[in-house]
């Protein structure tokens, strides 16, 4: 695989010992935090949709 970094990153990686590690290190931590975000997303849509379902406000302690 060949990537393209910008030059500013090139500059500041000059300075890094294992070039390859770092960068796959930085890339899984980014994709954990891809990942969280659109879980917590689905989770915000499922929470979105079940306020419009009509029992929502409903005391479930009424049940017991």
């Amino acid at each position: 695989m060949n990537i393209t970094l910008p030059q500013e990153v090139t500059k500041r990686l000059k300075k890094v010992p294992n070039k390859s590690a770092f960068i796959a290190q930085a890339v899984i931590d980014r994709l954990k935090q891809v990942d969280y975000d659109e879980y917590h997303q689905r989770i915000l849509a499922g929470l979105r949709e079940a306020k419009k379902h009509p029992e929502w406000d409903k005391d479930e302690r009424d049940d017991w």
